[in-house]
């Protein structure tokens, strides 16, 4: 090879060179423009879990402009790990003691959840067993509530068959107590839901 045909093949190196580094630069730039959009899957309105995933997508917003989280509203940790698992939703809010597939994973524990029995202060009722042939509020279908209040009920050897089970929201189920249109309900909620700190607190 002779040294024009040499000073040829440098020159086209070297252009070859500078265009991948360009082009390099350019992915990178464009990756490090890049705004992500997540979803994430949270509970009721009048639950615990819509406030805290507002909290998450303000902190994480506030922290990192380039995430952008979109929070959309569920029956609970049934629903939300079903979305997980088609690909509905990238995050979700769960109890911890919701089993789901293999293909998930759990990133951190953020609160404990906790089992609520309410009943009217003039009621007869003071113990599971005594919901037999009583109306009970629990959880919409797709909640939590359910799996943990079915395996309670069986706990207690208590046919479900002998309550009438009556699907509802927290706040529909504050209200139904309320008014006596229900004997009890059973939910599964943080400690700091607000409608049942309102609704306790009125000692009906």
């Amino acid at each position: 090879m002779n040294h024009q045909a040499i000073r040829v093949l440098y020159a086209v190196l070297t252009v070859l060179f500078g265009l991948g580094v360009v082009l390099g630069v350019s992915i990178w730039l464009k990756q490090t423009n890049r705004e992500y959009r997540l979803v994430l899957t949270s509970g009721s309105q009048d639950g615990i879990y819509m406030p805290l995933a507002l909290s998450i997508k303000e902190v994480v917003e506030a922290h990192s402009p380039k995430i952008k989280i979109e929070v959309i509203e569920s029956a609970g940790s049934a629903q939300n790990l079903e979305r997980l698992e088609s690909a509905d939703a990238d995050l979700a809010l769960t109890q911890n003691d919701m089993l789901g597939p293999e293909s998930l994973r759990t990133l951190s524990p953020l609160h404990l959840d906790v089992l609520h029995f309410a009943v009217r202060t003039d009621s007869d009722i003071h113990s599971i067993q005594d919901l037999a042939g009583k109306k009970v509020a629990w959880g919409m279908e797709g909640s939590g509530s359910r799996p943990i209040v079915e395996h309670l009920f069986k706990h207690y050897a208590v046919a479900e068959s002998e309550i009438e089970l009556i699907p509802m929201s927290t706040t529909q189920a504050c209200g139904a107590l309320e008014s006596g249109e229900i004997d009890a309900m059973l939910f599964m909620i943080g400690l700091h839901s607000k409608t049942l700190r309102e609704f306790v607190a009125k000692r009906i």
